[in-house]
């Protein structure tokens, strides 16, 4: 598995990249650090060739930073030779990061986000909210509180929708780690067709050939509180959440939420785009 943690050297991206090489001796896999320079805001009057000096010491800055962090990645973590490090060019970033990201073959990017308290604050920060949005490979956005820990429990809470689809993604991740992935349906009180999803369970850790698949029903008619109580039972390392139109996350994230999720402890999140 290729990690890749785009990094401003900011101590909220020296985060991400702590996450990363801890999940990378877990798995035994790779270490890509990328750093995107670009110029912005440089007035017309400025001529190319001092744009070009400008970016060029820019790189050499970029470089020098990635020398310092990598040595001090190795002595941290002894034995740990999987990272390397790429300073590229380019603008808007997230474009960038996803043109490297599918030429090296990129399996999972990481990148730290800004928000304290709240799923909503977790998703915002430009730079990652973009690549989220951009991204046609998953992103796992790390919020300064959430070190690495391992990846036992996975919470992915669903209306339904698009269920079997969106499992089929999520199993690799779980499959990786050993993990239990906990399947979570939040249903209103007013609703009196509540299923019985023990049918459905069994079809799918049947199609997935994965077991450790586990359904969770409760009722509530605040989506952020369930999604809340589900986090603390399941003592979830992940959650997880997708990123087409008219979802369950985008209904979530919507005006008809009139406060935000205080989680503690806060987790990372795992955004797949469909």
């Amino acid at each position: 598995m290729k990690l890749l943690v785009p990094t401003d050297f900011s101590d909220l991206s020296k985060v991400a990249v702590s996450y990363a090489v801890n999940m990378a001796k877990h798995l035994e896999s790779e270490v890509i650090l990328l750093n995107v320079v670009f110029i912005n805001g440089v007035p017309g009057a400025v001529a190319n060739f001092q744009m070009s000096k400008i970016e060029a010491m820019m790189i050499e800055e970029a470089e020098k930073e990635f020398e310092t962090l990598i040595k001090d990645i190795k002595e941290l973590h002894k034995g740990f030779g999987f990272i390397s490090s790429h300073t590229i060019t380019g603008y808007p970033i997230e474009d960038v990061i996803e043109s490297f990201a599918k030429s090296a073959e990129i399996d999972l990017i990481i990148m730290g986000t800004k928000g304290a308290t709240g799923l909503k604050k977790l998703l915002v920060g430009s730079n990652t909210a973009a690549t989220i949005a951009n991204s046609s490979i998953p992103v796992l956005s790390i919020p300064a509180q959430a070190p690495y820990n391992g990846i036992k429990n996975i919470l992915y809470p669903t209306d339904m929708v698009n269920l079997r689809e969106e499992i089929e993604l999520i199993v690799p991740m779980a499959y990786v780690f050993s993990a239990t992935l906990h399947v979570l349906h939040i249903a209103n009180p007013s609703d009196n067709d509540i299923t019985d999803h023990k049918n459905l369970a069994d079809e799918i850790i049947s199609h997935n050939l994965y077991d450790k698949i586990e359904f969770h029903q409760m009722t509530n008619a605040n989506i952020v509180d369930g999604i809340e109580e589900d986090i603390h039972l399941t003592n979830a390392d992940i959650l997880v959440t997708f990123t087409h139109k008219s979802t369950f996350f985008e209904k979530l994230f919507g005006q008809s939420v009139t406060r935000e999720l205080n989680m503690a402890p806060v987790v990372p999140i795992l955004s797949f785009k469909r």
